[in-house]
C-alpha cells in the first residue's frame, strides 16, 4: 500500500534555507528569494535538478544533494533560456497554425461549393485511428456554444437558421488546434494531399538555399499531433529545453526530415518540423537565425549533454549553417 504524501509545507525562507542545506551556492539570498516567489519552488525544481548529483547506484536518478560548482543564479539562466525557447517556439507554431487555419478555410468549402462542408460526412472518415467523426462534430458544437458571445457568431445566430453549424471560414476563428488537426486527420486523402500541398509551396521571397523536404499527406498528421503536443506545454508555460514526447511521430516521418530514432519527439525533432512548415508562411529564415542565435547561447555550454539536440545540430540540411 502506498503511503499517503507527508512532506510538510515550506514557507520561501524555509525554501531557500533548504536549497542552501542542500548544497546549492546561494550568493545573493535577496535574490532567490524574489524569484521563488515569483516562480514558485516546484517550477524552479524540474530546472535544478540537472544540477543535483547522480545517484552512483541509479545513474538515471539524481539525488537531493547538489554538485558544488552550481548557484541558483545558474537555474534562472536555464529558466531564462527555456522562456525565451518557449516563446520562440509558440511563434513559430501560432505562425503554422494559423496557415493550416487559412488552407483548410479556402480549401474545404470549394470541394463542392458548400460553406457547410465540415457536415459532409463524404469528405471524412467517419473512424480514424480510434476517433470517432460524429464525437469530433459535438466537441465543435460544444466550441461553438462556448464562444456565441464573439460578435461575428451572434450575427450568425440572428440572421441564419444552421446555428450551430457554421460556415467553415468563421469556424476556424473559434476551433481549437487539437480539433483542426482532427479535422485533417479525417479528411479523406484526395482531400488531405491537397491540403498537404500548401505546405509544399517554397518560400520564393526568401529563396531557401537548404535541400527542400517534400511534405507528405500521412506524415503531416505525425508532424501536426507533435505540434500539438507541444503547444499545449507552451500555452501552460512548461518545461521545454529538454522534455521529449515520445510515440507521437511515426518512424517514416521522422526519417523523412532525417531525424534518427534518439532524436524522435524531443527538442530537435520538434525544431526540424517547425523550420520546415513554417517555409511556405515566408518567416523561416527569421525564425530559425533567432533559434540558432539563443541555442548558441545556452547556459550550460553543452546542450547535447542534457537534450536531443546534437553538438552540430545545426548543420542538419533545413538549417544549412557550416559554422
Amino acid at each position: 500500500m502506498l503511503p499517503l504524501y507527508s512532506k510538510r509545507h515550506l514557507s520561501i525562507d524555509d525554501q531557500r534555507l533548504k536549497l542552501k542545506n542542500d548544497g546549492l551556492n546561494i550568493y545573493n539570498p535577496e535574490y532567490a528569494k524574489c524569484c521563488l516567489i515569483k516562480y514558485n519552488y516546484y517550477r524552479l525544481s524540474a530546472y535544478w535538478y540537472v544540477f543535483r548529483k547522480v545517484d552512483p547506484t541509479t545513474p538515471s536518478k539524481r539525488l537531493s544533494t547538489f554538485d558544488p560548482d552550481h548557484t541558483f543564479e545558474d537555474v534562472m539562466q536555464l529558466y531564462n533560456f527555456d522562456k525565451k525557447l518557449r516563446e520562440l517556439v509558440f511563434y513559430a507554431i501560432s505562425d503554422i497554425e494559423t496557415f493550416l487555419r487559412t488552407q483548410l478555410a479556402y480549401y474545404l468549402p470549394s470541394i463542392k461549393n458548400d460553406p457547410l462542408a465540415l457536415y459532409d460526412d463524404s469528405l471524412f472518415y467517419i473512424n480514424r485511428r480510434g476517433l470517432n467523426y460524429s464525437d469530433l462534430l459535438t466537441k465543435i458544437a460544444s466550441e461553438v456554444r462556448r464562444a456565441s458571445d464573439e460578435d461575428f457568431i451572434q450575427h450568425y445566430r440572428s440572421n441564419y437558421s444552421n446555428y450551430p453549424q457554421l460556415p467553415f471560414w468563421v469556424l476556424t476563428e473559434i476551433l481549437s488546434f487539437g480539433n483542426l488537426r482532427k479535422i485533417y486527420t479525417h479528411l479523406r486523402p484526395p482531400h488531405k494531399k491537397q491540403i498537404n500541398n500548401f505546405f509544399n509551396i517554397k518560400d520564393i521571397a526568401t529563396d531557401s538555399p537548404y535541400s527542400y523536404y517534400q511534405i507528405n499527406h500521412i506524415h503531416l498528421d505525425s508532424y501536426l499531433f507533435l505540434i500539438n503536443k507541444y503547444r499545449n506545454i507552451c500555452a501552460h508555460h512548461g518545461r521545454l529545453w529538454n522534455r521529449k514526447i515520445s510515440d507521437i511521430l511515426t518512424l517514416d516521418a521522422a526519417s523523412s526530415l532525417s531525424i534518427s530514432g534518439h532524436e524522435n519527439g524531443g527538442l530537435f525533432a520538434l525544431l526540424i518540423i517547425l523550420a520546415r512548415l513554417l517555409e511556405p508562411t515566408g518567416h523561416a529564415k527569421e525564425w530559425k537565425d533567432s533559434v540558432y542565435s539563443l541555442i548558441q547561447n545556452f547556459p550550460l555550454n553543452n546542450i547535447s549533454r542534457y537534450t536531443t539536440l546534437h553538438s552540430d545540430w545545426y548543420r542538419h540540411d533545413i538549417w544549412n549553417r557550416t559554422i
